[in-house]
């Protein structure tokens, strides 16, 4: 048997529970993630893992509910493939690995959704830090004892799997949560025929496949005269035909309706080679050509390459017909392997959805039958997830609290048990969001919104990443800005406040990156929201709203706490020539918090991404974000004048400063 493992297994398999669980607890256990098939061989014998996940922390090794939670999580393509355990002192790794198996066989034994056949995995971390792995190379289930030898891992390389592997996505429609509903659509999950839009326009050759194929779109490929007849693709077939001659469309409509198909995902995906990384363009992630309701917007690009499938028009019209005001949403991914053929694809795109169905079904039902929890604005949905350290996507269905929210406790309490319990299973931070529904892949539309309400100006992302000059401190030390932020400014949004909205501007920033960071879904702020907001809380008068009044860092600590929630520092600096003292703890809120700040001083206000500090000589520069700059989002206007590295006499004036520290929030 050949092991291959991802470059962060070892530190993810050696790492202890979070903080807050007691470390004298030596039975760390859990589950080993990777491939339900190999891309690069048909060798069965070759297993790879990719991400792993701690098990409960009160649950045996091998418990069957933490496998049932565990495989709930993983999507299409991905499942358990072995389990892991930190070996008790003294003990032989061998001994706890065998034991580790039997655990989990006996627990695995009639469950359904259980491993395959293939060779299962036990990793046994023993002395703290060296790692053993051993393999059962007839699977879970097969006969006979654990081979006593070590089997020998090799390291994949850093994107093997985004590489290797195309990210599919299936959804759009819903499903009435009754149970006769779910039948049906779990019958049809198993059977549909299944449309593929893919870019046809990424070169010749997959512009010749694409023809091959029998899609169509609106003039078909090279090959694609007759449209939507089968071709290679053996299904209900794309748009309209075309000539030979025809200029192919940038999309075309591929139908699947059985599984003998042998073309494959490299057939119809652009795909360039560099040294021994296969890396793939990019293709179509809308469902263009497709009939299904309000879901044929495009998405948010995926974190691989991939394309888009949709059910094809009878689950769409199933989807309209639907009567029941309390629906669920499926939705689906699958990794499928480069060289799967369309066929294989389509079978792993059906078992993928059916599984979602499932997960669907319990949460839907039971929670469609709860008076304390039925919500016809807020039904279950599945939603996608990539993040960072685990090494694969990840699935969950929302809302997380569903029927089990206890009767008069808190919601938003009982979800932030839950996200931090999903948190520590997956050896995630638990002092910022990851799993919430802002995080969710394709939730804002796209990747450039902030979700403020006004959409005049198409606002310009982390200036000082754009080619800035470094600064000019002689051994200093950089601290800055941790995570994306929007640069607001003057003359924004058709608002005209030159002279006295910079305190505004540098306000609506540092939203930007509370918002960027989905700490809030709150949109940002404008100037008359703060106005509102101040006069709400009476901190100003009626004649205030609608006012050009400058406003300065206390009057932003009251609309972040009220609007947003967001607790404030402010450092109060009796000259600007004396901001210089301070660069030690601006460093160290840099450091440890990353948030944008706000700097006024007199009628004016900045907006402080960093500082760069020499601690011995005192010497340092400020990263100045300024709010004043009044023409278009044009980078090379901006810096370094508007966005750059100032000295404190470049910048700051006599009278005095405040200078805002927003606070992160430690909370998932």
């Amino acid at each position: 048997m050949k092991l291959k493992i991802s470059p962060a297994l070892p530190a993810r398999l050696r790492a202890r529970p979070p903080s807050g669980e007691a470390d004298d607890n030596p039975r760390v256990s859990g589950w080993l993630a990777g491939p339900s098939s190999i891309s690069d061989a048909s060798d069965d014998d070759i297993v790879a893992v990719v991400g792993s996940s701690l098990a409960d922390p009160d649950a045996a090794p091998g418990s069957p509910d933490d496998l049932r939670i565990t495989a709930s999580l993983l999507p299409g393509g991905i499942e358990v493939v072995g389990a892991y355990v930190h070996a008790q002192p003294g003990t032989d790794p061998h001994g706890e690995a065998e034991a580790l198996l039997h655990s989990v066989k006996r627990g695995c034994t009639g469950m359904r959704n259980t491993p395959s056949s293939r060779p299962f995995v036990i990793a046994v971390v023993h002395d703290g830090t060296d790692i053993a792995f051993f393999a059962h190379p007839r699977g879970l289930f097969g006969a006979g004892d654990l081979p006593r030898g070590a089997v020998t891992a090799e390291v994949l390389p850093e994107d093997w799997l985004e590489t290797r592997y195309a990210l599919l996505r299936c959804g759009g429609w819903a499903v009435d949560a009754t149970e006769a509903a779910f039948d049906a659509a779990a019958k049809e999950a198993t059977s549909c025929a299944i449309a593929f839009v893919v870019d046809t326009a990424l070169d010749e050759d997959a512009v010749e496949a694409t023809g091959r194929i029998g899609g169509g779109g609106k003039g078909g490929g090279k090959k694609g005269k007759k449209g939507g007849g089968k071709g290679r693709g053996g299904g209900a077939g794309g748009g309209g035909g075309g000539s030979d001659d025809a200029k192919p469309a940038s999309k075309a409509v591929m139908g699947l309706g059985g599984t003998g198909d042998d073309a494959t995902l490299d057939d119809v995906i652009g795909f360039q080679v560099s040294g021994e990384i296969v890396e793939a363009t990019p293709v179509a992630r809308t469902s263009a050509g497709i009939s299904t309701g309000d879901h044929s917007a495009s998405v948010s690009p995926l974190p691989a390459p991939s394309f888009a499938f949709r059910p094809d028009a009878g689950v769409a019209a199933q989807a309209a017909a639907t009567t029941c005001g309390y629906v669920a949403h499926v939705d689906a991914i699958v990794y499928a392997p480069r060289s799967a053929t369309l066929g294989q694809v389509a079978a792993a795109l059906r078992a993928s959805v059916a599984s979602r169905v499932a997960e669907l079904r319990v949460r839907s039902v039971s929670s469609s039958s709860s008076s304390s929890s039925t919500s016809t604005s807020d039904p279950p949905r599945c939603l996608h997830f990539t993040p960072p350290g685990v090494g694969h996507a990840v699935s969950l269905v929302y809302p997380l609290g569903g029927s089990d929210v206890d009767v008069g406790e808190n919601p938003d309490r009982k979800l932030d048990r839950r996200l931090r319990s999903l948190h520590r299973r997956l050896g995630l931070p638990l002092d910022r969001p990851m799993l919430r529904e802002a995080n969710a892949l394709g939730a804002f539309g796209s990747d450039t919104d902030t979700g403020d309400r006004s959409t005049q100006t198409r606002r310009l992302r982390d200036v000082h990443t754009m080619g800035l000059p470094k600064s000019r401190v002689d051994g200093g030390a950089a601290f800055e800005v941790e995570g994306s932020y929007d640069y607001y400014h003057y003359g924004q949004d058709r608002v005209d406040d030159a002279g006295w909205g910079c305190a505004y501007r540098s306000c609506q920033t540092i939203c930007s990156w509370f918002k960027l960071q989905h700490y809030t879904h709150v949109p940002v702020p404008s100037h008359l929201d703060m106005q509102r907001c101040l006069h709400r809380i009476g901190d100003k008068d009626g004649d205030f709203v609608g006012s050009r009044r400058w406003i300065g860092a206390v009057e932003l600590s009251y609309v972040l706490d009220e609007l947003l929630g967001v607790t404030c520092k402010i450092l109060n600096v009796p000259s600007g020539h004396d901001m210089p003292s301070y660069a030690r703890e601006l460093a160290h809120h840099f450091d440890t918090m990353g948030t944008p700040c706000m700097m006024g001083g007199g009628q004016l206000a900045y907006t402080l991404l960093g500082v760069d500090w020499n601690e011995k000589t005192g010497e340092c520069a400020f990263l100045i974000l300024d709010p004043h700059y009044a023409e278009g989002e044009d980078a090379g206007k901006i810096i370094p004048r508007w966005c750059g590295w100032k000295r404190c006499e470049e910048v700051f004036v006599k009278e005095f400063y405040n200078v805002l520290l927003p606070q992160r929030p430690t909370s998932v």
